[in-house]
């Protein structure tokens, strides 16, 4: 028998959000704050539960198993851009392994255990195997828009 859950309401300031995802696992609403200086991962809620901070942090994407959050970024003012992969449990963030170029779009395998991404200098896909921290050019030319599995 199928019910219908009513509408929840989440509030977050009006200049917080700079990128949203839904978590797989169990639906929980994750915010980039961009209002301030440095960027912020947030879980939003009452009040939004502040995850792990950073210089920048751009397109947030929630692994397939929930438990972390792979996105592009710096971790300190002085660092270019990052494949960066947040734990969410314990709310730390480290830098990855990348391409040539500045990592831009990180996609999760459906297994969660290696992460695509755009390299801005080859212009290619590369993947990176999250336990190995190996990254590898495939070769496909990175087209705009976004890369999924």
């Amino acid at each position: 028998r199928l019910t219908r859950a009513a509408p929840r309401e989440v509030r977050l300031p009006v200049d917080v959000a700079t990128a949203i995802e839904l978590g797989p696992a169990d639906g929980a609403l994750f915010v980039v704050s961009a209002a301030q200086e440095p960027a912020t991962l947030l879980r939003a809620g009452e009040p939004p539960d502040p995850i792990v901070d950073a210089a920048r942090l751009f397109s947030p994407r929630i692994s397939p198993d929930g438990r972390f959050v792979a996105a592009t970024g710096a971790l300190r003012p002085e660092d270019g851009i990052q494949l960066l992969l947040v734990d969410l449990a314990r709310g730390t963030a480290r830098a990855l392994a990348a391409g040539r170029g500045v990592p831009s779009d990180p996609a999760w395998s459906p297994s969660g255990d290696v992460i695509a991404f755009r390299d801005s200098l080859t212009q290619t896909v590369w993947t990176l195997d999250v336990d190995s921290d190996e990254a590898k050019d495939t070769g496909v030319r990175a087209d705009e828009g976004g890369l999924a599995w």
